[in-house]
């Protein structure tokens, strides 16, 4: 069982810094049987906890929900009344029944000289991000990304039989082709171009009026969803 953690897709970002799997393995590619020593891991604070991660998942075309990843949530060693181990992966364990394949529960770690236990299995889940991107900057970027052949096969395709259709989505700009739905976000200096599924609600189609886009696309300051969804 895990417990399940949605941020805007912003902070997501930020939270796949606590996996450095290239550290980790270094227990089992490195370390002498017996010798074993704690594994050093990446954290990042959420909320009031800090959180190291052993995966970071994408889903198809890097869809927004089912991309998540795979944290716990990590306990001060001398807070910790559990069952504990220095192993990152115990075959023996797993086999006798005492360890799940893939759980790190009661792992000790250490940050920065700190040790530490993985006490809560979590999945951090991406959603919308908090920032909204012009719609005419998400327009720009899809109609390059198209003439260059950028979007990828099947998106490419999709564009081709269906065209592109504008709609919103809280605020946020989503291109539709037939019945995929691609987010268009700011991520630091990048544009991501990032599917969602249906469990998210879109506003009717839109069109911009160019004298709407002159009078209130210029500045760089994001609308909150209604006032975007008053421009159209």
């Amino acid at each position: 069982m895990h417990k399940s953690i949605v941020v805007p897709a912003e902070e997501w970002q930020r939270l796949t810094k606590a996996c450095d799997l290239v550290r980790i393995n270094e227990q089992t590619m490195k370390m002498k049987p017996g010798a074993e020593k704690p594994v050093s891991v990446k954290v990042e604070p959420l909320g009031a906890h800090l959180y190291t991660a052993f995966c970071v998942c994408f889903g198809s075309f890097s869809n927004l929900r089912s991309s998540y990843i795979g944290a716990y949530r990590l306990c001060p060693l001398d807070a910790y009344t559990g069952k504990t181990t220095i192993l990152y992966h115990d075959e023996d364990a797993i086999k006798n029944g005492e360890r799940e394949r893939g759980d790190m529960t009661g792992l000790i770690v250490t940050h920065r000289g700190k040790s530490y236990v993985c006490q809560e299995r979590t999945h951090i889940l991406r959603d919308l991000p908090e920032d909204r991107l012009y719609l005419e900057v998400a327009k720009a970027h899809e109609a390059k990304l198209f003439e260059s052949n950028a979007l990828g096969c099947t998106r490419n395709r999709e564009r081709e039989e269906h065209g592109v259709v504008w709609r919103t989505c809280q605020g946020h700009p989503i291109a539709c082709y037939g019945e995929s739905r691609y987010l268009c976000w700011q991520n630091r200096d990048t544009i991501e171009f990032t599917s969602i599924d249906p469990s998210y609600t879109l506003d009717s189609e839109i069109e911009l009026d160019p004298a709407v886009a002159a009078a209130h696309w210029a500045s760089p300051v994001g609308h909150t969803p209604t006032e975007q969804l008053s421009l159209f």
